[in-house]
């Protein structure tokens, strides 16, 4: 339904409603209607009723706004509370790190015999700090703890509900005491920053955040700009290349510098305010709570935003919005310089490298293009020099030819007759070779014919001593077979029995870390409550103000409250408690025990002397 329709739809109903109503009251009126009197008295106690309800809802529902409120506090707290955890176990972790190192070191050096006076000084020192510790707890510690003693005793006296008794003088000793200790305790923090000032200076403590990104600035801005004396001093082959290279030098910073201006420009917000316009010790402040809480952690806005109202309450959270956004830009334009000065270095580095390499390249391309020249000339040279040898050398050879041909001609017809008396020579020999070669075979026939038979007879022989090699050999084998079953068996058995005497062993140990596990859940605020010691003697004070008042009647008996109050009765129950009450030990304790007022003379026994004696 739409707005049009639904007005359309109120006017029609109220106009109907309207006009039945006037038609009832006609029709009664001609009946003749007669009204009631109305009720106000009803009227008021129901609507006082309402009212009542009502502000019981209201109640409640403050209550749970509170309940609500609170609970969102408390969980608050449990979030910072773990990480101020995180951070410290972090801090203890660089100390115990830092300390190894520190030892690992002092060890290394302490092994020479120079360093001997230096280690007996470490310890005297090391022995004059805690001297000193103690001596802050006796002198700033101590009275603080006493006064809050005082000051919870002081409560306690003025919350009793005697109020005979006037404690104005007490309650003046108490404000002396409280300004006493103020005034120590502000001596005390103006001497300790003193001192602490001091030794800061004396130990040149580690730089703020902004220092450090300023030390890293001026440590990258300290390399030289313009043309490096090296590349200056360099010898160059050609001077064109030589002022090619140097210019470059000169662009390079050119254009590295037109960046860097750029980005101050950019940035030119940034540096006006010093720490953002906020006080050096704030602006510390900040940056620890920010690196407490890391970038991954969960709702870490809202967490952040909650400490800093808490620890700097004076500060808005848009002041906080917008000197994080400072901090953001004025470190992202430190590193983004950084990053350009160290990218500017790293550029005329290389760039060195490179006209290094340069000049070496063109050294060898100049000696070699002199070399080439050289040998040219020689080339030719010795050209010349062969041309008119080869011609000689071709006279003497053409003569050496001829004289060649003809001792090859006389030495080829020699050698034509000597081949044909070597070759009926040959025939004969070969003749009377094969002859001795055939009765060579026909022996050596008869000779392997032998032999075969005798390997005959050899291999039945040694067959029959294999055979019953493999009879023997078999039954080693199945010997063996078992012996090694039976090892491999013995093996398990004493594995099994190692693995049963170690869950034995584990079970023991179990039990033994059962009996000596400690069961005490971590409670940090148990170092706040008051010590049992304490609280039995604030009940032993009440119980000594119980005693002390005086009864509104005479009483010639014993009361209740009279023997309760009597010590022989709490140390007899317990010692019923404790199940000792039937041994010696109860009976010397309870012999030891005063009344609170002695007996009457007439009440006196020596009955029970020699019992007690004999103990």
């Amino acid at each position: 339904m739409s707005g049009r329709d639904f007005k359309t739809f109120v006017a029609t109903a109220r106009s109907t409603d309207e006009d039945a109503l006037a038609k009832k009251i006609l029709l009664l009126g001609q009946k003749g209607m007669k009204y009631k009197p109305i009720d106000y008295e009803k009227l008021y106690q129901i609507t006082q009723r309402k009212k009542i309800n009502a502000n019981k809802e209201l109640n409640k529902l403050s209550e749970f706004k509170k309940k609500k409120l609170e609970n969102k506090e408390r969980n608050l707290l449990t979030k910072h509370q773990q990480v101020w955890l995180e951070y410290y176990r972090y801090l203890d972790n660089e100390r115990k790190r830092i300390q190894i190192e520190m030892e690992i070191a002092w060890s290394d050096i302490s092994k020479d015999r120079a360093f001997a006076y230096y280690s007996k000084e470490t310890e005297r020192l090391m022995s004059e700090s805690i001297k000193s510790i103690q001596e802050f707890k006796d002198d700033y510690i101590s009275p603080i703890y006493t006064l809050n003693l005082n000051v919870k005793r002081c409560i306690e006296k003025l919350s009793s509900p005697s109020k005979n008794l006037d404690h104005t003088d007490f309650v003046d000793a108490l404000r002396k005491d409280i300004i006493r200790v103020k005034l120590h305790f502000k001596q005390s923090s103006e001497a300790l920053l003193h001192q602490q000032e001091k030794i800061e200076s004396e130990l040149k403590i580690s730089p703020t955040p902004l220092e450090a990104i300023n030390m890293i600035d001026s440590k990258y801005a300290t390399f030289e700009t313009g043309i490096p004396d090296e590349a200056a001093a360099m010898d160059w082959p050609n001077k064109k290349l030589k002022a090619a290279i140097l210019q470059e030098f000169l662009n390079l910073d050119n254009q590295y510098k037109e960046g860097l201006s750029r980005l101050k420009e950019q940035h030119q917000h940034v540096f006006k305010p010093k720490f953002g316009g906020w006080p050096e010790e704030t602006h510390t402040q900040f940056l620890i709570l920010r690196e407490q809480y890391s970038a991954t952690m969960q709702h870490r806005r809202k967490l952040m935003i909650d400490r800093f109202k808490r620890q700097l309450p004076e500060i808005s959270i848009s002041e906080i919005d917008k000197h994080e956004r400072w901090w953001i830009e004025y470190n992202g334009y430190h590193e983004r310089r950084a990053e350009l000065l160290h990218s500017w270095s790293r550029s005329r580095h290389e760039l060195l490298i490179k006209s290094k390499a340069l000049l070496a390249d063109a050294w060898l391309e100049n000696e070699s293009t002199k070399a080439k020249e050289m040998a040219t000339k020689q080339q030719e040279q010795h050209c010349q020099e062969l041309h008119r040898k080869v011609a000689v050398w071709r006279e003497q050879k053409l003569e050496l030819l001829k004289l060649e041909e003809e001792m090859a001609e006389k030495f080829r017809i020699q050698q034509e007759a000597k081949l044909a008396a070597d070759a009926e020579q040959e025939q004969k020999k070969r003749l009377f070779i094969k002859d001795k070669v055939t009765a060579y075979k026909k022996q050596l026939k008869l000779k392997r014919r032998e032999e075969e038979e005798a390997a005959e007879t050899r291999l039945a022989e040694l067959k029959s001593i294999l055979a019953e090699q493999a009879i023997k050999d078999k039954a080693r084998i199945e010997y063996r077979k078992e012996e090694h079953a039976k090892k491999l068996e013995d093996k398990r058995l004493a594995k099994q029995e190692a693995i049963r005497q170690e869950i034995e062993k584990e079970a023991r140990l179990d039990k033994l870390r059962q009996k000596v596990e400690v069961h005490v859940k971590d409670d940090p605020l148990r170092i706040l409550q008051p010590t049992q010691a304490y609280a039995a003697k604030a009940v032993y004070q009440t119980d000594q103000e119980v005693q002390s008042q005086n009864a509104m009647f005479s009483v010639y008996g014993y009361t209740d409250d009279k023997i309760l109050s009597d010590p022989r009765y709490k140390v007899e129950t317990a010692l019923r408690t404790a199940g000792l009450l039937k041994s010696d030990y109860a009976r010397l304790v309870l012999s030891t025990v005063a009344p609170p007022q002695p007996p009457r003379p007439d009440q006196d026994t020596t009955m029970f002397y020699p019992s007690f004696n004999s103990m």
